[in-house]
């Protein structure tokens, strides 16, 4: 199976090409963006860590059937999510070297706790079956760069990539006791 997993550039090349984020549940794969963030000439740096706290620290619940993602689909107690993460997006892609701006960094990380009580709430109303999992994310100033990916978005006559990957999130099961 594992040879059947998209590797490490063709993750990094597609969120550079589309403008997406990376969502792994690899630890493999996890610890590949690690080390390509630990490559960078520069320390990296995180660009909300309220935000990353925020989530890390926070218990997500995830249904696990497609028929039960798409009866949630309209439940209005997740837009909240896509906001936040669109919100961050735009912030850690255009912050560059400006500087930081606390306020919204910290109204990043209070939006998505006021979205994530009710959400996950509301998960557990439903009565489905549901795992528990935590989130890493890594929001890093300047995002995650790799020389192979960027040489191999110049020879595919790119033009509209982004210059990097701003926001990558690593989902880690919980262990559920015997």
């Amino acid at each position: 199976m594992a040879k059947l997993a998209p590797n490490f550039e063709m993750a990094m090349y597609l969120a550079q090409a589309t403008g997406a984020s990376i969502v792994t549940d690899s630890p493999a794969r996890w610890q590949e963006i690690l080390m390509a963030a630990a490559r960078s000439a520069r320390i990296p740096t995180m660009a909300v860590p309220e935000l990353a706290r925020a989530i890390r620290e926070s218990v997500f619940a995830f249904p696990q059937t497609a028929s039960d993602v798409v009866a949630l689909a309209s439940d209005t107690s997740f837009f909240g999510y896509h906001q936040v993460m669109r919100d961050a997006f735009k912030y850690v892609t255009k912050r560059g070297d400006r500087g930081r701006k606390p306020n919204v960094e910290q109204g990043l990380a209070g939006r998505f706790t006021r979205t994530h009580t009710p959400a996950q709430q509301s998960l557990q109303k439903a009565d489905i079956p549901l795992k528990q999992a935590r989130i890493a994310g890594l929001f890093l100033q300047g995002g995650i760069q790799d020389n192979t990916v960027n040489r191999l978005l110049l020879m595919s006559s790119s033009e509209n990539h982004l210059p990097n990957v701003a926001m990558v999130f690593h989902i880690e099961p919980i262990k559920v006791a015997d």
